[in-house]
Order: structure tokens, then sequence, then C-alpha cells
């Protein structure tokens, strides 16, 4: 699976599987993943534009 993701999203991501793994493993199942990256990634653009660039990162 293919997943857009950023920098900062990853992160935010890593530390809900630490912290939280039900709600990890929930959002991996319900294909909610893509939702919370894209969200992540349009409040990056929308503090700082769009140079931030977004790249496909396998999970």
């Amino acid at each position: 699976m293919n997943i857009r993701t950023t920098e900062q999203s990853l992160t935010k991501l890593h530390r809900l599987l630490e912290n939280n793994p039900i709600e990890y493993v929930a959002m991996a199942l319900s294909g909610e993943m893509q939702a919370y990256f894209d969200i992540d990634a349009e409040m990056v653009k929308d503090m700082f534009g769009n140079n931030i660039g977004v790249f496909e990162k396998g999970i």
C-alpha cells in the first residue's frame, strides 16, 4: 500500500503507534490512514505554503 506522507505526519504516526497502538490498528484497518496523512499535510501546507513536498512511502 502506498500512502502519501510528510516527515511530520510520519513522526506523528510513530508516536501514535507507540502511545496508542489500538487506535493505530483501528485506523489501519478502517482505511483512515491516508485521511490522517492528508489532514496533517494540509495543515502544514496552510502554515508554510506549497513549498512542502509530499512523497510516497510504503507502510
